[in-house]
């Protein structure tokens, strides 16, 4: 008897899942950009950019950003090359270019203390100095700033807020079911599209 009401449960739960996430879930699965993985999105990339510019707006506002240097003129040359590489990669693949609405800008902050670089969804891009010294030069940048943009590309950040909604509806249980995949922030599989992505652009 106990174990029929325990599997009465999990049907139940199951069916809940299924009936909440199924009409997000069902048209909301795309490919990655370069890789055949399957991705959860349930997010637009206007409503992305609706959150994410405005706040990138803010942080150059609270930053100590350092700008007409040579530093940063390398940092916005760079950028600017990775983004045509992309261009011209979907061009001769004959494919639509997922990064075309991006609105590209790149800042550099003066904070020697913190060694990172992030891509905002849409090219909203900020390296802070302290990882320039890691960095080295100019190819030590472009592999930073190609992995933090493939982020981006990838679409990665509207991936997880999307798991992270359908996990706040309760429908964690009808994704796994489906895609087979676990909320463990940038995966494994993440990380080899990232791979993927830096050895396929020119």
């Amino acid at each position: 008897m106990t174990h029929f009401l325990n599997l009465s449960r999990r049907k139940f739960v199951w069916g809940i899942s299924c009936s909440c996430g199924a009409s997000l879930f069902l048209p909301s699965c795309t490919d990655v950009p370069m890789s055949d993985r399957k991705q959860l999105n349930i997010l637009s990339d206007d409503f992305l950019y609706s959150k994410t510019f405005p706040a990138y707006e803010n942080f150059k506002a609270q930053s100590k950003l350092i700008t007409g240097t040579l530093e940063y003129n390398n940092i916005v040359k760079i950028g600017y090359n990775i983004r045509d590489a992309i261009k011209i990669y979907y061009a001769n693949q004959g494919k639509v270019n997922p990064t075309e609405n991006f609105q590209w800008e790149f800042v550099l902050v003066d904070d020697d203390q913190t060694k990172n670089a992030w891509c905002m969804p849409g090219g909203k891009i900020a390296f802070y100095s302290g990882i320039l010294p890691i960095a080295k030069n100019d190819d030590g940048i472009a592999s930073i700033m190609g992995h933090e943009i493939a982020h981006a590309v990838a679409r990665h950040s509207a991936e997880r807020a999307s798991r992270s909604i359908l996990m706040d509806a309760g429908t964690y249980a009808f994704e796994r079911l489906v895609l087979g995949t676990r909320l463990t922030g940038y995966s494994r599989d993440l990380y080899s599209q990232l791979r993927q992505l830096g050895l396929e652009l020119p």
